[in-house]
């Protein structure tokens, strides 16, 4: 008897660390679904969000002007005004500023983040679309469409600190916190690596399968890129030497790749109304968990690790150019969807 019960006694001890190890990834695997709708009003295109989670808050760039909304209560809370096409934010709470890139002006505009009064301008290069702020190296570097470079600016004193030529179109940027940045080179099929900190590129990496690559994002501790393709792929890369290793079916129109560490989830904001939700089993090994089903027009996206909440901007009444046709695109009824477990 003594036996058998050392036996299961074993038994237990082996099968309970696997049974909680099953429920936290069961748990995170729990489907999405729409939460909550917040009317934002008004006409126009949109690009980046980006979400401060230390103040949750979500600022949502919306052509002129960028709309803040408290992610607790869903409320508006504020909105920055005659700002000169945006496309993406960078707010940093450790400066008590956010940043603005305006792709029709030129510039990053500067505000405070808690009245959203303007602080200044700064010359980028030209057609600013993408911006981050690199905490290893405190600044601020935006990915400049029409020039094909990017602009380095000490987040700081607002002082343009120097120019990386890229040689292509530049899309979304990924950061690993250590002084890399790593950008998708659009017409290029490319991704680069550039140290912040010397201000040049490392490497420069074809994406093998991948057209148009769109959105970046980074798992630091397995050194994987993830990439999201408009050829309705998502391209699996090591980051240490640019070697393609898979790619994955997603949506179309894709504009924004999310990673969350702590689930290893990997999310695909596709203009076709789709979200791609995607596992990582392994450094190696991916599997697709769902399709959730947005709104045409709804390809970029943030994201709040704590809640795990999906934020999508978007026209309910979305309808893309038609060239064939000379139908013009349709922007009106702008509104937030907030998608949660």
């Amino acid at each position: 008897m003594k036996f058998y019960l050392s036996v299961l006694t074993v038994a237990v001890g082996l099968i309970l660390p696997n049974f909680a190890v099953a429920q936290k990834k069961s748990s995170s695997m729990a489907k999405y679904k729409l939460l909550k709708k917040i009317a934002i009003g008004g006409e126009g295109s949109w690009d980046y969000p980006a979400f401060d989670g230390k103040n949750h808050r979500l600022y949502i760039s919306h052509e002129s002007e960028v709309v803040v909304v408290d992610t607790t209560s869903g409320e508006i809370v504020g909105r920055i005004a005659n700002a000169s096409g945006v496309h993406g934010i960078a707010p940093v709470p450790a400066l008590g500023k956010v940043f603005i890139s305006e792709g029709k002006a030129d510039a990053v505009g500067i505000f405070d983040l808690k009245t959203l009064s303007p602080l200044g301008k700064i010359k980028s290069g030209k057609a600013p679309d993408a911006i981050i702020y690199d905490p290893a190296t405190k600044r601020l570097f935006t990915s400049n469409g029409d020039s094909a470079d990017m602009t380095a600016i000490n987040a700081s004193s607002g002082e343009v600190i120097g120019t990386i030529p890229l040689g292509g179109d530049p899309e979304s940027i990924a950061i690993d916190g250590k002084g890399q940045l790593f950008l998708a080179i659009a017409d290029k099929n490319e991704i680069v690596n550039i140290d912040a900190k010397k201000l040049a590129v490392k490497n420069r990496w074809t994406i093998t399968g991948c057209e148009v690559p769109k959105g970046v994002a980074l798992d630091i501790k397995h050194q994987r890129l993830f990439v999201g393709c408009r050829n309705k792929l998502m391209a699996v890369m090591d980051a240490k030497n640019g070697r393609t290793l898979q790619t994955i079916s997603i949506g179309e129109r894709v504009d924004t790749t999310v990673f969350d560490s702590a689930t290893r989830m990997i999310f695909n904001s596709c203009g076709d109304g789709t979200v791609s939700v995607i596992h990582e089993d392994s450094p190696d090994k991916f599997s697709v968990i769902e399709i959730v089903q947005t709104l045409p027009g709804a390809k970029t996206m943030a994201y709040d690790p704590a809640t795990k909440q999906l934020f999508l901007p978007v026209a309910e009444n979305f309808k893309a150019a038609d060239a064939s046709t000379g139908q013009k695109a349709v922007w009106g009824n702008f509104v937030l969807l907030i998608f949660g477990q």
